[in-house]
């Protein structure tokens, strides 16, 4: 998803850091070292999985933005070893992920039906 051409706004500062590459990862994780966060089904329902897939007891935060930069749903101190059910409560339309963990962040893109 390219927003570059997209008029700007009074979210623009928030926005500018959910610009996404077609990979939709920031750009600042290191998969090699640190594994990858998975989110599936894509979209989804009702609520989506949220994994890591190099278990290391590892700690991590999400936050879930809408399209217009605000923010809907906030997760912390979430466990790397464990699958995580989120988005219940959010309403149909596409979101962005922001998960971070040990100073490195992937943003995801996910819609809900």
């Amino acid at each position: 998803m390219d927003a570059s051409a997209a008029p700007t706004s009074d979210c623009e500062p928030l926005t500018e850091g959910l610009r996404m590459s077609d990979d939709a990862s920031s750009g600042e994780e290191d998969n090699d070292a640190k594994g990858s966060f998975t989110a599936y089904p894509n979209p989804f329902p009702t609520a989506f999985q949220l994994s890591f897939d190099n278990n290391r007891g590892e700690w991590f935060n999400v936050v879930i933005y809408s399209i217009d930069g605000e923010i809907k749903a906030r997760y912390e101190g979430l466990s790397a070893d464990e699958r995580h059910a989120l988005g219940e409560k959010l309403e149909p339309g596409l979101y962005f992920l922001r998960i971070t963990s040990q100073g490195k962040s992937e943003t995801k893109r996910l819609v809900k039906r």
